[in-house]
């Protein structure tokens, strides 16, 4: 019972082993590749917004003093 389980288990790993090989560029997940690309977009979006209202203060100042010259 054992060495069938074993048996069952090897020839898995081998067809594992040789679809791996198979394997080229082009095979890859798409969407875990656009699941990458929106939590980077993301994170590009929170920096620039982050940019922007800690600039404010700054620029409120600047345009407070540009509108009382």
């Amino acid at each position: 019972m054992y060495q069938a389980q074993t048996r069952i288990y090897s020839q898995r790993k081998l067809e594992y082993r040789q679809q791996m090989k198979k394997q080229s560029i082009w095979t890859v997940d798409l969407v875990e590749l656009l699941k990458l690309w929106l939590s980077d977009l993301v994170a590009f979006f929170e920096t620039a917004l982050m940019f922007v209202v800690l600039s404010l203060p700054v620029v409120i100042s600047a345009l407070v003093l540009w509108w009382l010259m």
